[in-house]
């Protein structure tokens, strides 16, 4: 298994074979998940240099479950978000929970079709909740929104509007910043302790993930080399405060 990825220690179930029935035992991941420490309940505040290792961990996850599986299979995680992201205790990153996971399209397909049931309100790229056609791209979409919430600390908002009676409406608003703002807001938690040059990096990264054209938006193993280049920069710049 991948180092990213939370390991399945084990299962059982009962003799019935009822799969409602059955234990998941994976790996003990003490930190909790991503979005415990950025929703505000935690007394562990993620530095910025935290932010961005996770940030790095979580893309190399999907980078591997994109390209670099091996024997021609490719997985698209489908419900990529901070609570879905796990914390070992040393605090690096692991991927969890592949309930909603499906094997992307083979060589010559440009898709897979498949109904709408993965996938969270306010994570899910837009074409995957308007047609069901299922791309690598919906990840990268969601891991762009991800971003945003590091540097955010906020959680995706939604518009007041008829998305609740229509589940086929796509105009939710994924950016943290909410509507009419060009420029995301900083988590104040981070009280100034990050550079100017990786911030900005960051917050470029996640906007070309959000490109409402899923062909526009990079591949994960190019968004990758992007948060490589974001964290060469948090490295050569120096910030004031003190970072863990």
């Amino acid at each position: 298994m991948h180092q990213n990825l939370v390991k399945l220690i084990g299962y059982c179930n009962d003799q019935n074979g009822n799969e409602s029935n059955w234990l998941l035992v994976y790996e003990y991941m003490p930190n909790g998940s991503v979005d415990d420490h950025l929703s505000g309940n935690s007394d562990t505040i993620l530095s910025w240099s935290r932010r961005l290792k996770i940030a790095l961990d979580a893309a190399i996850g999907l980078t591997y479950l994109h390209e670099g599986m091996g024997g021609g299979r490719k997985i698209i995680f489908r419900d990529f978000k901070p609570s879905n992201i796990l914390l070992d205790k040393d605090w690096n990153a692991k991927l969890s929970d592949f309930g909603f996971a499906r094997d992307g399209p083979l060589d010559g397909q440009t898709h897979v079709s498949t109904s709408v049931v993965g996938g969270t309100k306010g994570y899910a790229a837009p074409e995957y909740v308007q047609t069901g056609r299922l791309t690598f791209k919906i990840d990268v979409w969601s891991y762009g929104v991800f971003l945003e919430e590091l540097v955010s600390g906020r959680r995706p908002i939604l518009q007041k509007n008829s998305t609740e009676l229509n589940p086929k409406c796509t105009s939710w608003i994924c950016c943290p910043a909410g509507a009419g703002k060009s420029k995301l807001p900083v988590d104040p938690r981070l009280d100034g302790t990050y550079s100017e040059r990786s911030m900005q990096k960051i917050c470029s990264i996640a906007e070309m993930c959000l490109v409402k054209d899923p062909k526009k938006r990079p591949k994960m193993s190019e968004v990758l080399q992007m948060v490589r280049e974001a964290i060469a920069l948090e490295s050569q710049q120096p910030v004031n405060g003190s970072r863990i």
